[in-house]
Formats: C-alpha cells, structure tokens, sequence
C-alpha cells in the first residue's frame, strides 16, 4: 500500500476509538507534528509506534494493509460452542454449517463416534475467507500526488472544524462528503477529469469554516483573507470574471476588493453568493 492510504487507514482507527489526533500522540509517546506526518503520509511509522498504537485498541493490520484483523478469541469460542452443540445433540453422521466472524467454516460431512460412552471424537476443517479489494493503477485516476492534495485540504477542514463548530466533523465524515461528491466509494477512485472538481469541493468546504464569525472574531485578517479567497474561487469556477470587475466598478467604484471597507465586502460577498446561486441553477436545469 502507498503511504497517503497507512496514513488514512490510521486516522480511520484513530477517529474510530474516539481520540482527537493530540490525545491521541500523547498516549503513543509522540509529538503532534509527528502525528501530523504520518497522518499526512509524509513520514513512515515506526515498529515502536505502531506497538503504542496497539495497545490503544488499534487495528495494525488494518493500517498497513486495509483488511480488517479477526477477532481470534471470538472466532474460537464460538467454534468451540458450536462443536459441543454438535456433541450433545448428535449420535451419528452430521454435517456441520456455522458463520464465525463473518467467514464460512464448513465441515466435510464430520462423523462423531461414541467410542466409550464418554469420549467423543470429531474432525473439522475450517475455512476462513478474507476479501481484499485491490486498486490497480489507472491513468484515468488521480495519481499520489493528487491524492497527498486532497489528503491535505481535508486534514485543514477537520483542524478548522474543531477549531469553529461545536460539534466538529470527523475525517471519515469529510472523505464521505467528498466520495458521495464525486459520486465514488473511495477518493481512490476520483477520476483524473474529476480532480479539479473535488478540489474546488473541499476548497469552497474551507472557505466558508473560514468565513464563520468565530474566524473573523479570532483572527479579522485571516478573515478577510479568505473572505478574498472564497470570492474568487466561486469566481474562476463559472467563469464570471468579467462580471465581477464590472461589478466592483460600477457598485462600488473600484477596480479591487482590497479597496471596500468591511461594509462594502459584506454586500460583495452576498452579491457574488447570489450570482454564483444562480448560475448553478441555470447549469443544472
């Protein structure tokens, strides 16, 4: 597996045991940079990490390969039950069918024997079917360094969730978000013609995080920075460049958004939100 997805294998079994990614360096000993890398894939996960990690409850198998690892003692146990099932109520040939884990174990018509009224003897074989989903290469795809892109802006959605909603979304909600966008089962799947589209989703995602009251309130530069951004983002998307210069000129009298006092930005913004609305609607009809 490449690393972008050990890395989104790892915060996968991160989000799912419920840690926030500085809780969770804290209790494998790391830093939050560290974290950072290898849940960005810019970095490989030591042997010693990956050991932390499992004593968290996370499924090492499933970071470095994608498959999920069996439950062992459950998967006996249960056999075990099943067995003694057949050992109570049968005296002669059976043929024995379960489901243990979700994998088949299917007996070859097993005969149970009653050599001395108190032992009994039983052959099974058991067989465990594991499916893994290979991804072949595809040039029609987006390639690694698209995907360390998307890896990437998603991972500044989830940081600026936490930082402005109350009840933030997750990684695996964002990669939802996204999938169900560009209509796939995986961003591994995102096709090379869709790339420019799903970067404009996530990007769009991030501009309006950023342009919550708690960001301005935090951070008013930072603010109207992207209050510039998300303009012309939506701006470049359909096009409509030359609408917004003649907007500024003959609205407000500029020739650049930088010249609008805070007033003046808030009608742009609301201006360019209606006219980006309505050209949606008109490609969609």
């Amino acid at each position: 597996m490449q690393l972008i997805d050990i890395a989104h294998n790892l915060i996968d079994e991160r989000e799912r045991l419920g840690y926030s990614r500085k809780n969770f360096a804290a209790q494998v000993n790391k830093t939050d940079e560290s974290l950072r890398l290898y849940e960005t894939g810019k970095a490989n996960m030591s042997a010693e990490f990956l050991a932390a990690a499992a004593q968290l409850g996370v499924d090492v198998q499933f970071v470095l390969t994608g498959v999920k690892s069996e439950n062992l003692h459950m998967v006996a146990q249960k056999f075990e039950n099943e067995l003694n099932q057949v050992l109570n109520e049968n005296h002669g040939g059976v043929q024995f069918n379960a489901e243990v884990s979700g994998s088949p174990i299917v007996g070859n018509h097993n005969t149970v024997n009653q050599v001395t009224g108190t032992q009994n003897n039983i052959t099974t074989q058991k067989h465990i079917t594991k499916t893994v989903v290979e991804i072949s290469p595809d040039d029609n795809r987006i390639d690694e360094e698209e995907k360390a892109i998307l890896l990437d802006l998603v991972n500044k959605i989830v940081a600026k969730e936490q930082e402005v909603k109350r009840k933030p979304k997750t990684h695996r909600a964002v990669w939802s978000s996204l999938n169900a966008h560009c209509q796939v089962s995986t961003y591994k799947l995102i096709a090379k013609d869709d790339f420019e589209k799903a970067k404009m989703f996530l990007r769009k995602w991030l501009g309006n995080l950023n342009n919550t009251a708690t960001s301005k309130r935090n951070n008013p530069t930072a603010y109207r920075n992207n209050q510039y951004s998300t303009i012309h983002v939506k701006i470049k998307e359909l096009g409509l460049e030359e609408w917004y210069r003649d907007t500024l000129k003959s609205k407000f009298g500029v020739d650049s958004s930088t010249e609008l006092d805070e007033v003046e930005m808030k009608k742009l913004v609301t201006m360019v939100n209606g006219k980006y609305s309505r050209e949606k609607k008109k490609l969609s009809e």
